[in-house]
Formats: C-alpha cells, structure tokens, sequence
C-alpha cells in the first residue's frame, strides 16, 4: 500500500542518455492483463530523469512494461 514511484530512462550505445526519449508505460496490477492496463504519464523530474507515479490498488505482484525510443546523442 502507498504510492509508488517507477523510474524510467534509455541509454544509446556507449551509455550516454539517449535524445528526446519517449515512453509508453505499463503497471500490470494482479488481475490485469497488457491489454487492459492503461498507459501510465511519464513525468520529467528536474534533474533531467523520468518517473511514473503509481498508487497500487491490491495486494500482489506487478509486472511492469516499458517500450521506449529516442535517438543517439
């Protein structure tokens, strides 16, 4: 129980932070499936990372997915 906060990044080749990231996340809460859990809101945060908040509704595991692109620096 208790918010919940998911980080997220993408890296290029060599390590460096990828440019102009975009992502689409899933929280898959027990129960659901892919296709019923709903894209979550990617938020920058000011030091230049992305976070997911996320409130868990039941008990259980939750398998997250995270599909993103952006291009090499």
């Amino acid at each position: 129980a208790g918010k919940q906060t998911i980080e997220v990044g993408l890296r290029a080749p060599g390590g460096a932070a990828a440019k102009d990231p975009r992502f689409e996340v899933k929280v898959v809460a027990p129960g659901e499936t892919d296709q019923t859990a709903r894209v979550r809101p990617v938020v920058p945060t000011a030091d230049g990372k992305f976070k997911v908040p996320y409130d868990p509704a039941v008990p259980g595991e939750y398998v997250v997915k995270v599909v993103a692109v952006g291009r090499d620096p």
